[in-house]
């Protein structure tokens, strides 16, 4: 006896990503800010993933309709997957799909182990280029020859222990 109120709610919230973009790289800061709006009027929290693992929670979101809100996170240097999960008090979710992000704030670290700087060789025209490069996000290496590109590695071994060559026959000069 007495009046009983029930609520139905099924729907998702409305979730939309403002940033960053997806393959976003960011080569100026380690600090990133993931933008987003939701609309729900039951709105519980949302969350931050980082590589499928929740990262940030949000509670106290404004229950309005497209809310701007933002979770800021340092990140060292890495490729990440990310998304934003939203829930309402009903326990509807609502993930955007993962984008990935490239944190890449430091130059990589070369060291040319031969040949010497001014070296002649005057028995071959074979000359072997050896080095070792490290970085984090390391996508390519080139040999510039007289300031142009002669040749790429595009898939370079990223430890500091291990030598690469490249190996070029060279005209006489």
């Amino acid at each position: 006896s007495g009046n009983r109120t029930i609520t139905i709610n099924t729907q998702v919230p409305e979730l939309n990503i403002i940033s960053p973009d997806n393959n976003t790289i960011n080569t100026s800061s380690n600090n990133t800010f993931f933008r987003f709006n939701t609309t729900d009027e039951n709105l519980k929290n949302a969350s931050l993933l980082i590589n499928g693992k929740i990262n940030l929670t949000n509670l106290s979101l404004n229950n309005n309709f497209n809310v701007e809100e933002n979770f800021s996170l340092e990140l060292p240097d890495g490729i990440y997957n990310w998304s934003i999960r939203a829930t309402d008090s009903g326990g509807n979710i609502n993930e955007t799909g993962n984008r990935t992000l490239t944190i890449d704030t430091h130059k990589p670290q070369l060291n040319i182990i031969s040949p010497d700087n001014n070296t002649i060789n005057g028995s071959t025209n074979i000359t072997i280029f050896r080095y070792n490069v490290t970085d984090e996000t390391l996508k390519n290496v080139s040999l510039l020859i007289n300031g142009i590109i002669n040749t790429t590695n595009t898939n370079p071994q990223n430890n500091i222990n291990i030598i690469e060559n490249f190996t070029l026959e060279l005209p006489d000069g």
